[in-house]
């Protein structure tokens, strides 16, 4: 069935949201985001691990972006299949089946044969034929995103808002019985932010910014590495230097209460 997420410039997608995203739909996962240059496509990510990396290191949640979950219904279970796909107004995401394209198992998806179809249409086009589209696709769930940052949904009605984006079905959610996670902290009590800027997460649910843990961390960083993490592999060592004072920082607390 797949989910696609239309998230606006600035809107932050929960760690422990994308992730009952993957799970839930666990064939592939890819983003799109609208940068300076245009639309750029980063797809073919078959684990979360993956996924997750490369959603920090392109920094998505600073641009208006598309973001897609594969489940296999039609097509090959492959990276080809992935979303998004490129077209010449920018980049497509779906959710449905397209009952007269592809194959079940085999060769291209039906929508990798529905974006090629459609392949050098302009925005105004896609305007013009969105209830055309909707009509002959069964009512797919359709975004395009244009290389100015414009969001364009199809069977808009029957998308769903949370937080700020955009999501065409409720496969976000934990399995009933299943307790949600911690929203944007995921399975820590802390995050970082694009912008060098530490949230941290209390027990009771309040979020605060730690300027202090913050000034401490780049600090460190700063005298080992000279510049500002950019990397995946940067912003990974950046959570261990911040897990390390926040152990001595338990450790501290510890003592005190047994003196």
């Amino acid at each position: 069935m797949c989910i696609a997420i239309v998230k606006p410039r600035g809107v932050s997608l929960a760690e422990d949201r994308l992730r009952i995203c993957f799970e839930n739909n666990p064939d592939g996962a890819g983003f799109a985001i609208a940068t300076d240059q245009g639309v750029a496509i980063h797809k073919g990510y078959t684990s979360f691990t993956a996924f997750w990396t490369a959603y920090r290191q392109y920094q998505v949640d600073d641009h208006p972006a598309l973001v897609h979950f594969r489940i296999t219904t039609r097509g090959e279970n492959s990276a080809c299949n992935h979303h998004p796909f490129p077209v010449a107004a920018g980049a497509l995401v779906h959710n449905g089946t397209i009952g007269w394209l592809g194959k079940p198992g085999k060769g291209p998806s039906d929508t990798a044969l529905f974006a090629d179809l459609l392949q050098d249409m302009t925005v105004a086009q896609w305007h013009r034929l969105r209830p055309l589209i909707e009509h002959s696709t069964g009512w797919s769930r359709f975004a395009l995103l244009t290389h100015a940052g414009e969001a364009l949904l199809f069977t808009a009605a029957d998308w769903e808002e949370v937080d700020g984006a955009l999501y065409s079905n409720d496969s976000y959610l934990p399995d009933p019985g299943v307790a949600a996670g911690t929203g944007l902290y995921g399975t820590d009590p802390f995050r970082w932010e694009s912008d060098l800027t530490l949230t941290r997460l209390l027990p009771d649910g309040t979020v605060y910014r730690d300027e202090d843990l913050e000034r401490d961390v780049l600090q460190e960083w700063m005298a080992c590495y000279g510049e500002p993490p950019r990397d995946a592999w940067a912003w990974a060592v950046l959570d261990d230097i911040t897990h390390d004072y926040l152990e001595e920082e338990t450790d501290e607390l510890d003592r005190l209460h047994a003196a």
